[in-house]
């Protein structure tokens, strides 16, 4: 019998190599460049060597910054096992900073359908106020408890629009006005 994912280990669920957020990321850059014809750069300090200096010293807009920089966006990976996409109140709150400079958009893996959903940041904030997203609390019995949204996938894709880049079309028409 399988383990469950999420009871797994770092190393089974990622390989020996990698960290939680490559998958993630590794699909939305493949998304981008073959299907959208939009390649992707790294952005952010994702691989700063953490031996000397801990992520968690870091200010927020530093830890919390997008993965990728996009032809006038900025794009968050999340990953997804299918159901739902869970939001950190301090990533959200850092991202917003980051989307009052250059939009910002998320790109979430949905790892049971390998697919790849866009969604702007007003998308997101607006889904986790959703009566079906759930609060939560990441490591509640660390010395550091992250509050969160669980959000269903569902609730995400109902105020996404069909297509992803004509809504930011439609924000640039809006903001030249």
């Amino acid at each position: 019998m399988n383990t469950p994912y999420y009871e797994q280990s770092g190393e089974d669920r990622y390989g020996a190599t990698s960290v939680a957020g490559d998958i993630a990321e590794n699909a939305v850059a493949r998304v981008s460049e073959e299907q959208l014809n939009r390649p992707v750069v790294r952005f952010g300090p994702a691989r700063v060597d953490t031996s000397r200096a801990q992520q968690t010293t870091w200010h927020p807009l530093v830890r919390y910054a997008p993965d990728f920089i996009q032809f006038g966006r900025l794009i968050e990976c999340q990953g997804s096992g299918g159901e739902y996409v869970i939001f950190k109140k301090d990533k959200l709150e850092a991202l917003i900073v980051w989307n009052a400079w250059m939009p910002v958009w998320f790109g979430i893996y949905n790892s049971q359908t390998d697919e790849v959903i866009f969604a702007d940041l007003a998308s997101a904030l607006w889904a986790i106020h959703h009566p079906l997203a759930e609060p939560m609390v990441l490591d509640a019995d660390t010395k550091v408890p992250k509050e969160a949204w669980k959000v269903p996938l569902d609730v995400l894709l109902e105020t996404r629009y069909h297509n992803a880049f004509e809504a930011e079309r439609v924000e640039q028409g809006k903001r030249k006005r």
